[in-house]
């Protein structure tokens, strides 16, 4: 059963009480069953999307690494450098 459905069902006993104490207090039990239920899933699923997280975090961390290494070995030639290695090879 819904929770809204449980709840519209105690309203209506607790005006009428005509069924008695039993069939009210049945329904508030399945009531706070359902409630901690949805809680214990809502934190499961939280905990989830945490570590989910966290192991997408850690996996771009070492693609960020891998790039400075690739940067120090592709290094640019410095102007004043330029100049005198292309005067050493026309002579």
């Amino acid at each position: 059963m819904k929770l809204k459905t449980l709840k519209k069902k105690i309203r209506r006993l607790e005006t009428r009480l005509l069924e008695g104490p039993k069939k009210l207090a049945k329904l508030k039990g399945k009531l706070a069953a359902l409630v901690k239920a949805n809680a214990a899933k809502a934190k499961k699923k939280s905990t989830a999307r945490a570590a989910a997280a966290r192991k997408k975090k850690g996996s771009s961390t070492a693609k960020s690494q891998a790039k400075p290494a690739a940067a120090k070995r592709a290094v640019a030639p410095k102007e004043g450098e330029e100049e005198t290695q292309s005067l050493a090879r026309t002579s």
